[in-house]
């Protein structure tokens, strides 16, 4: 297996918010917190979305056709990152990591 690393910048085109995992039925008077840095799990699904979407995933048919058998080896299903491993998020400022 081949390592390949990456850095990959996300720059905002709005304001982010990133919540705790919990339903707002079960938070205290229906509030959540903000979270930020963004969790890392937040992050691979945004990576694995943005791979997928390059190579035309069809996210219906994703998790069980043979069509995309390779694909889910490199980026996983569900609670799975496959091969995928990812590090971080680091917040960056002025373009220096923190």
């Amino acid at each position: 297996m081949t390592n390949h690393h990456k850095q990959w910048r996300f720059d905002p085109l709005d304001s982010w918010f990133f919540r705790e995992a919990r339903p707002f039925g079960a938070a205290t008077g229906d509030e959540l917190n903000s979270v930020f840095p963004p969790p890392a799990y937040t992050v691979a699904g945004a990576v694995r979305t943005l791979i997928g979407e390059t190579q035309g995933v069809d996210w219906e048919r994703f998790a069980d056709d043979n069509e995309y058998a390779v694909l889910r080896q490199s980026i996983g299903v569900g609670d799975d990152l496959g091969q995928l491993k990812i590090g971080g998020p680091y917040p960056l400022w002025n373009g220096e990591r923190l």
